[in-house]
C-alpha cells in the first residue's frame, strides 16, 4: 500500500494496540479507513479534473494550429492570387505597346540585284524617308529592248 511489507504493517499494528489500548483500537481503525477512502476519492476526482483540464487544454491549441494553417494557406493563396493579377498586369502593357506593324510600316521583302536574293527594305520610321521604286534585277533569260529582234510585218 505506501510500500510497507505485510511483516511492517503487523509491526505498526501491535505498537498501536500497545500504546493505544484494546477499546480504542477499533475507533481510530474506521477512522483511518474513512479517512484513506475520502483520500482516494479526493485524488481520483483531482486526476480526473486535471485531466480534463489537459484535455481541453489540447484542444484549445488543436484548434489554435487549425487556425493558424488555415490563416496561412488563405494568406499564400491571397499572395499567389495578387502575383497572378500583377503578372497579368504587367503582361498586358507589354502586349499593348508592343508595335502592330501598319499597312505604310509593314516591311515587305524585294529582290536585291547585288546580292541576288531577297532584302527587307528598312521601316519607314526607322529611315525618315520615302521609300525609293524598286526595280527588279534582270535576270539572264530576260531581253533588254535594245536586245529584241525587229519584226516586220503586215502592219506596214
Amino acid at each position: 500500500m505506501f510500500g510497507i511489507s505485510s511483516f511492517e504493517f503487523l509491526l505498526i499494528l501491535l505498537v498501536a494496540l500497545m500504546v493505544l489500548g484494546p477499546d480504542k483500537l477499533p475507533k481510530i481503525m474506521r477512522t483511518f479507513t474513512k479517512v484513506m477512502f475520502e483520500f482516494r476519492r479526493v485524488k481520483t476526482d483531482f486526476q480526473r479534473v486535471m485531466n480534463t483540464e489537459l484535455a481541453f487544454q489540447e484542444q484549445v491549441e488543436r484548434e489554435q494550429q487549425q487556425k493558424k494553417l488555415e490563416r496561412g494557406i488563405q494568406a499564400r493563396q491571397q499572395a499567389e492570387q495578387q502575383a497572378e493579377q500583377q503578372a497579368r498586369q504587367q503582361a498586358a502593357p507589354d502586349i499593348e505597346t508592343q508595335p502592330r506593324p501598319d499597312a505604310d510600316q509593314q516591311a515587305d521583302p524585294v529582290p536585291d540585284a547585288s546580292t541576288g536574293g531577297l532584302t527587307q527594305t528598312p521601316l519607314l520610321a526607322e529611315t525618315d524617308q520615302a521609300p525609293q521604286p524598286v526595280t527588279p534585277a534582270p535576270s539572264a533569260t530576260q531581253v533588254t529592248e535594245s536586245e529584241k529582234p525587229e519584226i516586220k510585218g503586215a502592219g506596214e
